[in-house]
């Protein structure tokens, strides 16, 4: 499931929630049983928190570096 922007989410992109709490991908949620609108990602945000959330509430800020 891609990011609301429609670019597929990678770890180590920077993302800002709707909420507006920005953070750091660190995992792909990636389950081959789930439909791909079901996909989720895992991020840490800036504040140290962390949560599993769907990649489409998230818009990308700065791509991961190769």
């Amino acid at each position: 499931m891609p990011y609301s922007g429609g670019e597929n989410p990678k770890v180590g992109d920077t993302v800002k929630h709707r909420s507006g709490q920005v953070g750091t991908v660190f995992e792909l949620d990636e389950q081959p049983e789930k439909s791909a609108k079901d996909e989720k990602i895992k991020v840490k945000f800036d504040n140290g928190s962390s949560v599993v959330a769907l990649a489409s509430e998230f818009t990308l800020v700065k791509e991961a570096s190769e």
